[in-house]
């Protein structure tokens, strides 16, 4: 993402942030109210609001640096995942499976399994 575009989204999110803050502070309760205390409450809910919605472009743009970084490691990270997962499946699940007399089953659907994964990682890229 270009930092233009970045610098866009960043604008443009401190804009709706801070009308929502306007929005917020306009349907204020007032029935309870001294005249003092009104507008002070009005004033710290603006900047809450406000402050709020600053945050969002900090999150933007780390979000758009860790897209850039994840793209070198993501394989490593998905394999990482596929191992957790074959492990939690052969160490925990199938052994369940064998004690209730169903390892025919779990030896067909893990297979079937793999085979499905494999067809839609090669069908899908």
């Amino acid at each position: 993402m270009s930092p233009i575009a970045t610098a866009a989204i960043a604008f443009a999110l401190i804009v709706i942030s801070t009308i929502v803050g306007a929005l917020v502070r306009a349907r204020m309760p007032e029935h309870h109210l001294t005249g003092d205390s009104k507008e002070v409450i009005r004033l710290a809910t603006a900047l809450v609001a406000t402050l709020t919605g600053l945050v969002e472009p900090v999150g933007g743009v780390l979000g758009a640096a860790a897209v850039t970084v994840a793209t070198s490691v993501l394989p490593w990270g998905m394999g990482f995942a596929a191992g957790a997962m074959i492990f939690v499946i052969s160490n925990e699940i199938i052994p369940e499976m064998h004690r209730k007399g169903l390892k025919n089953y779990a030896t067909e659907g893990l297979i079937v399994g793999l085979v499905v994964m494999m067809f839609l990682d090669v069908m899908l890229g």
